[in-house]
C-alpha cells in the first residue's frame, strides 16, 4: 500500500511539473533585472575577522578582537575597483560565520 501511495504521489508531482512548465523563450527579465545586468561587472567585498586571520572561510569562533582595521583606506579600495571597471560594490557586513562589523551585544543598536 505504501509503495502504491508513493508511486501515485510521484506521478502527481511529475504531472504537475508538466502542467506548470513554461515556454522559456517567453520568459523576460524585469526592468530592474535588465538594469542590473547592464552593469555587467561588480565587486563583492567580504571584510571581517577572516581578513585578519588570512582565512577563506570562518566557523564563527574567531575572537572579534582580531577585527582591527587600523590602516583601512576605503578610498584606495574604491579607486582600485573603479580602475578595474566595476560598476557596483557590495560590502558584506555579515556572512555565514556570523561576524558583523559593529559592537556586539549593544542594547542601543538595532
Amino acid at each position: 500500500m505504501v509503495k502504491k501511495c508513493a508511486a501515485l504521489l510521484i506521478a502527481l508531482c511529475l504531472f504537475g511539473v508538466f502542467l506548470c512548465a513554461q515556454n522559456f523563450a517567453e520568459v523576460k527579465p524585469s526592468p530592474q533585472q535588465v538594469e542590473w545586468q547592464d552593469l555587467e561587472f561588480g565587486v563583492i567585498l567580504h571584510f571581517g575577522t577572516n581578513t585578519f586571520l588570512d582565512r577563506e572561510w570562518g566557523d564563527g569562533k574567531a575572537d572579534p578582537k582580531v577585527f582591527n582595521p587600523t590602516q583601512l583606506d576605503a578610498d584606495q579600495w574604491m579607486r582600485a575597483i573603479q580602475a578595474a571597471g566595476a560598476k557596483y560594490v557590495v560590502l558584506v557586513a555579515k556572512h555565514h560565520d556570523g561576524f558583523a562589523c559593529g559592537r556586539p551585544n549593544n542594547p542601543n543598536t538595532a
